[in-house]
């Protein structure tokens, strides 16, 4: 992997595997620098002997979503809200950064549960609008 950028998109759970990753690498370049947000990325960690750089970028899910209230709505289902999912559009967090990159990582794994999100603010996908 020299002279390679290394990205990792998601959200804790693969940062999980960036820490996992990167502590496997710093073993084999001892000369390692570590910052924090940067390049807009959560971490970062720039391996000098090699000249590879792997990052972590915070996104929940990979395709756009947003929060939509009970206002926009107009059926009575005592929803408080939704999260709207257009699987089709992808996600700001992660689109404008995938030309710097050699190989990207995506994981949003955590985000799939049934408790993450309450029954009274469900998700609806949309696909083409």
């Amino acid at each position: 992997m020299r002279n390679k950028n290394i990205g990792f998109v998601g959200d804790s759970l693969n940062e999980n595997f960036l820490v996992s990753f990167l502590c496997i690498l710093r073993v084999a370049d001892e000369g390692a620098k570590k910052w924090k947000e940067k390049k807009g990325a959560w971490r970062e960690l720039i391996f000098l002997n090699s000249m590879s750089l792997s990052l972590h970028h915070r996104a929940v899910l990979l395709a756009k979503y947003e929060r939509q209230s009970k206002e926009l709505e107009h059926d009575r289902d005592g929803l408080k809200g939704r999260y709207r999912v257009d699987v089709d559009v992808p996600a700001v967090e992660w689109t404008n950064i995938c030309g710097f990159y050699n190989v990207l990582v995506f994981n949003t794994g955590h985000w799939w549960g049934y408790d993450k999100f309450p029954e009274e603010t469900p998700f609806v996908f949309y696909r083409e609008g």
